[in-house]
């Protein structure tokens, strides 16, 4: 029996991808190929998202080169997101009948600013993000550490999100999954596994 719905952030949550959007942002303020800024952020991810860089180091090797300030990527890392309040509002009704957590590959600079945003605060009994514990969702110990933070079995939890290769270390855990694609096919999702 499902106790608790597990949530990504970007694109579960919001109305865009992360980097996308901050490519987006920065090429309106700089005129530069997002496709470039894209590259450069990606490039650089993997140790950010798990803590192994400063925000400062990141932005040394990803974006100063582009000359991009430091000031304008902080600034857009911080606020790239707009929230799909459609999820918010069905997690609200969900949140009468189930643990609600928030668990996240994210980077520092914006996990401190989605730990004080009272619109996720209201909602999530639990956030929790790769930069915090030091593992993604790539890897089960990330799934193991939220199970034990909620004191949960694997059979009473389901996990939200948008990328297939983020579903497999719950499978092999035998955690339910589900493969956000749109917030109606979600819904029915999770409809199946709940009612």
């Amino acid at each position: 029996m499902i106790k608790t719905i597990i949530f990504d952030f970007a694109w579960v949550l919001t109305l865009s991808k992360c980097f996308p959007k901050i490519a987006e942002n920065l090429w309106n303020q700089y005129k530069l190929d997002p496709n470039i800024i894209m590259k450069s952020l990606y490039s650089s991810e993997s140790n950010y998202v798990l803590w192994k860089e400063t925000t400062e180091s990141f932005y040394n090797n990803s974006c100063k080169h582009l000359g991009i300030s430091f000031k304008d990527f902080s600034y857009q890392f911080q606020n790239w997101y707009i929230l799909e309040e459609n999820v918010l509002n069905y997690i609200k009704i969900l949140k009468e009948n189930y643990e609600i957590v928030l668990h996240s590959d994210n980077f520092e600079i914006l996990a401190k600013v989605l730990k004080i945003n009272p619109k996720l605060t209201s909602i999530f009994d639990l956030m929790v993000f790769s930069n915090d514990i030091w593992y993604n969702k790539t890897q089960k110990e990330a799934f193991l550490y939220t199970l034990n933070r909620i004191n949960k079995k694997t059979n009473e939890c389901i996990f939200i999100d948008d990328k297939e290769k983020n579903l497999i270390a719950p499978y092999e855990l035998w955690i339910q999954a589900i493969l956000y694609t749109s917030f109606e096919k979600f819904k029915i999702d999770l409809e199946k596994f709940i009612t």
